[in-house]
């Protein structure tokens, strides 16, 4: 997350490509051989998959792009020829980087929620407890048991050590208490184990820890920790403005900064912890970590890229970009790229050229609206573009039943929209692409509107009819017994036995790879569209539907 360049000079970012997908786009990812090429993988909700696509750098070209099912939680990385990735949460794949044909893959019955990583000549990754090392062949070369644990985030090498974090549960506390590990790569022992209170897994590709010199930083719910790996001493620990521990806190030569659950960017002195300063956001839940590059600060939040002095937390530019649940601004030769959009079937993939010291706009200089309120049937959006040109779209199907509206040009510079909005809005921040045509010349780039409220809704409510003691049967029908009560509510009458029966017939059935995955989401849906009150009853409704589809 950070880039060796000048640390007194801004740099701003100028928007040089985006692909609009219909995915939740991630993490960038680059081969240190290749300085032309990047990887991103993204989810798509309606297929069901995750999508690797080897993207030209300079261009947006697709160069290929191949599917796997499901694919866990970490950033993938390249590796000699092959791109390893996470596959089906429990499986690590190898895609050749050429051609993206699959090369091998090593299915390890466990969930894997680690990120990848290369050191020592081999890939490495967790399941469960055990920290894994393969070769270019999908040969186990290192395996390293940590009793009890169950790793995620960031795998890392000092010197003769390894270092992972993770949950345990401590027997002392009766609770799950999050973890720090350094391990001896060459006896396989467990040098330092440091306990940083109680916490749980955290699933996502930045998630992890910071690791400078003989140093990490990490976070803990609503606590910075700086920890001497040599030691395995807390030198010094930080209360947060909100939880801090879904993504990774980033260092440079002075400074701490993370980003929390609750909206704020912070800045802690490197040496004592001694913060520097806080700032708010507008929406809450920050969920990227911010990008050092020079003396500029980028933070992913309000829809958009923010440009701060990373020395006292200035605002002094922005790019639209929406939303990245699970993707960073990442840096890499001259450029920066990040997912975005408003996933899961809006994103985009967006690319950005660096520019030092100065402040360029994109082709749109300015955009505004008016009737931009939910009980609002139009919402009028006008923009401002540097250049002259003939025709401008927008795609406004996030917020609007039309998936594209053309713009009147009322001036050379200026384009008016009038946009149906769908009466299902939420308030919000919405990222919207836009295309502005010229001649043979097409160039999108992004505004960010926002809806509002005039009614403000309570801040919370209880639904009385559900407000009921619920006991499930045994350990396996927990969701049978909300799915129960619901279902007594609208007066179906249902056992947890025979639900559950239910769901795992159809699991059986559908042969998915990813069917546990998809127990209360696809297969839940599935058996609750039907009357069927016990197995015997929901097969028969089976063969009177496949009856009357093969009559047809």
């Amino acid at each position: 997350m950070t880039a060796s360049l000048s640390d007194n000079t801004y740099y701003t970012l100028k928007n040089r490509w985006s692909i609009p997908v219909p995915d939740l786009v991630r993490t960038f990812f680059f081969d240190p051989q290749d300085s032309s090429n990047g990887y991103v993988v993204s989810y798509s909700e309606k297929k069901q998959k995750y999508i690797l696509r080897k993207i030209h750098l300079g261009t947006g070209k697709v160069n290929w792009e191949t599917t796997v099912v499901n694919g866990g939680y970490g950033t993938p990385v390249i590796y000699k020829n092959l791109v390893v990735m996470l596959r089906s949460f429990d499986s690590i794949v190898a895609i050749n980087k050429e051609t993206g044909k699959e090369i091998f893959f090593l299915d390890y019955n466990n969930r894997i929620r680690t990120s990848l990583n290369r050191f020592d000549g081999l890939v490495w990754f967790g399941h469960t407890s055990h920290l894994v090392g393969i070769n270019e062949y999908g040969k186990e070369m290192a395996d390293y048991y940590i009793p009890g644990a169950f790793l995620y985030g960031t795998i890392s090498s000092y010197q003769d050590t390894l270092i992972c974090i993770g949950t345990k549960f401590n027997d002392e506390n009766n609770e799950s208490n999050k973890y720090v590990w350094v391990l001896q790569k060459e006896t396989k022992e467990i040098l330092f184990e440091v306990n940083l209170g109680k916490g749980s897994v955290i699933s996502t590709d930045t998630s992890g820890f910071w690791l400078d010199h003989q140093y990490i930083y990490t976070a803990n719910d609503d606590n910075i920790f700086k920890i001497d790996i040599s030691t395995g001493k807390i030198i010094w620990k930080v209360r947060t403005e909100g939880d801090a521990d879904r993504q990774l806190p980033v260092a440079d030569e002075k400074q701490v900064y993370y980003t929390t659950l609750s909206g704020y960017i912070e800045s802690v002195d490197k040496e004592n912890g001694q913060k520097k300063w806080s700032k708010k956001t507008g929406e809450k839940l920050i969920v990227t970590p911010p990008t050092v590059i020079g003396r500029t600060l980028l933070v992913g939040a309000d829809a958009s890229l923010l440009m701060l002095d990373k020395r006292n937390g200035r605002t002094f530019g922005k790019t639209d970009t929406g939303h990245s649940p699970y993707s960073a601004a990442t840096y890499f030769y001259g450029r920066v790229y990040i997912g975005a959009g408003e996933p899961p079937v809006h994103g985009l993939i967006l690319a950005y050229d660096l520019q030092k010291g100065k402040y360029e706009h994109d082709e749109i200089v300015q955009s505004y609206t008016t009737n931009n309120t939910l009980d609002s049937k139009t919402l009028e959006v006008v923009i401002t573009t540097n250049g002259s040109w003939d025709q401008a779209s927008i795609d406004p199907s996030v917020i609007s039943t039309k998936e594209n509206v053309t713009a009147k040009r009322m001036l050379p510079h200026v384009f008016n929209f009038l946009i149906d909005l769908n009466p299902k809005n939420v308030e919000g921040l919405y990222a919207l692409p836009v295309a502005l045509q010229k001649e043979n010349k097409t160039k999108t780039e992004i505004i960010t509107v926002e809806l509002k409220r005039v009614v403000p809704l309570p801040a919370k409510t209880k639904i009385n009819k559900f407000n009921k003691l619920v006991e499930q049967e045994n350990a396996f029908t927990s969701g049978a017994a909300l799915t129960q009560l619901v279902e007594k509510q609208y007066g179906k009458k249902i056992s947890q036995k025979d639900f559950r029966e239910i769901i795992d017939y159809v699991k059986e059935q559908s042969n998915w790879e990813d069917a546990d995955f998809q127990t209360w989401r696809l297969i839940l849906k599935r058996v609750l569209s039907t009357p069927a009150k016990n197995l015997k009853e929901f097969k028969e409704e089976e063969q009177k539907h496949l009856g009357s589809k093969n009559s047809n």
